[in-house]
C-alpha cells in the first residue's frame, strides 16, 4: 500500500495535491482586497449594504445599546424576583395574622356568650 497517497474525503479528483505542508497554506490567501459587503437588515437601519468601514461604527453603537438594554432587563428581572419574594412573604404573614384574628374573634364571641348567660 502506498503511504504517501492522501485520501480525499470530499470525493473530488484533487488527490494529487499534498495538503500537509506549509506550501499548501499559501494557497489560502485573500483573492480580493475590496471591502466585504454586509447587509444591515434587521439592525434598525435601512436594507442597504455597506462596506465594513462605512457602517461598522453604527453597527458597534447599535450592539452596545442592545447590550445595555439586555443588562437593564436582567437587572429589572432580578428586582422583580426580589419584589415577588417580598410580596409572597408579606402575603404569608397576612394569612397568619388573619387566622389569628379569626381565632381571637371566636374567643371573644365565646366569652360574650358566657357573660350573657350569667
Amino acid at each position: 500500500m502506498n503511504s504517501s497517497k492522501h485520501i480525499n474525503p470530499f470525493g473530488d479528483d484533487d488527490d494529487d495535491e499534498d495538503l500537509s505542508g506549509p506550501s499548501a497554506w499559501g494557497a489560502l490567501r485573500r483573492v480580493s482586497a475590496a471591502p466585504l459587503d454586509v447587509p444591515l437588515s434587521g439592525l434598525g437601519s435601512s436594507d442597504v449594504t455597506t462596506p465594513f468601514g462605512a457602517g461598522a461604527s453604527d453597527i458597534l453603537k447599535d450592539t452596545i445599546k442592545k447590550e445595555a438594554v439586555i443588562k437593564d432587563i436582567y437587572a429589572s428581572q432580578g428586582d422583580l424576583k426580589a419584589l415577588l419574594a417580598r410580596v409572597q412573604s408579606v402575603q404569608s404573614e397576612v394569612d397568619k395574622l388573619r387566622s389569628g384574628n379569626q381565632t381571637l374573634q371566636m374567643y371573644i364571641e365565646n366569652l360574650t356568650k358566657q357573660a350573657s348567660k350569667r
